[in-house]
């Protein structure tokens, strides 16, 4: 999910389905599923078809950028989902060991 994010703040959601392979962006799109961001996952699963169909890209690049914006408004955004996620199931995620505390 952050390597989509971060190609899709770099050069759009259509950059990102391009420079990521097939698992990668599905494991993306699962990842935003996991954060609650389905609309997001969903907005990644229409970009890909678009691109697979390669039908006049750029007629669409600019309202999929600016429905991830809406929906993803900042970095931070992202980070809040993290925390929201953690705090409502810890269980989900793995203890801390002594070594990640250096």
């Amino acid at each position: 999910m952050l390597r989509a994010h971060n190609l899709t703040m770099n050069g759009g959601v259509l950059h990102a389905v391009e420079c990521l392979t097939a698992s990668e962006l599905a494991d993306a799109e699962a990842g935003y599923r996991f954060y609650g961001l389905g609309e997001v996952s969903l907005l990644f699963t229409k970009a890909r078809s678009l691109f697979e169909v390669d039908d006049e890209l750029e007629d669409h690049e600019l309202l999929l950028d600016r429905r991830y914006a809406a929906l993803v408004p900042t970095d931070s955004f992202l980070a809040d989902c993290f925390e929201t996620r953690l705090r409502s199931n810890p269980s989900e995620f793995a203890p801390l060991r002594p070594q990640d505390m250096d």
